[in-house]
């Protein structure tokens, strides 16, 4: 496994400040279709997960896919892409079960929270690491992950 810092990572204070991420990121789909969201509970995925579908013109509401595993969206151009959270995953196999493996080969951008049982299926993708620091500060990180 190799990882390859890919920008600088920004330090944000407050939600406001998610635009500066969104843009990176934004960016990075433009060659990228896979990002793994590498970060503890509580520390703000949904959060960027919404403010990166209101820039991409996503009408519906942008929830946690706790429950459902997968969510899709629309962004205002008609591209799909799915946000999914694999935290309730327990065995590998369910991962066969929910399809895995076609959402990661067809040509959709896949954000994917939860992904340590599912990193077997994955050879290429953007990592974004979301520390916690104090006064509820988080700094994004922002890497290229490589399977050897």
């Amino acid at each position: 496994m190799s990882l390859e810092k890919i920008a600088p990572n920004i330090q944000i204070s407050d939600e406001a400040s998610l635009s500066q991420v969104v843009e990176v990121v934004c960016n990075l789909m433009q060659k990228n279709k896979l990002f793994v969201l590498d970060a503890e509970m509580g520390s703000g995925k949904t959060t960027f997960m919404k403010h990166l579908g209101a820039y991409l013109g996503v009408t519906n509401e942008i929830t946690s896919p706790t429950f459902s595993l997968i969510n899709e969206y629309i962004t205002h151009d008609g591209q799909v892409f799915y946000h999914m959270d694999l935290y309730r995953i327990d065995d590998p196999e369910e991962l066969q079960e929910i399809g895995l493996q076609e959402y990661l080969s067809n040509d959709k951008t896949c954000f994917i929270e939860w992904a340590n049982l599912a990193m077997s299926f994955i050879h290429q993708a953007i990592l974004i690491k979301i520390e916690l620091g104090a006064n509820e500060e988080r700094t994004f990180s922002f890497f290229r992950y490589e399977s050897k």
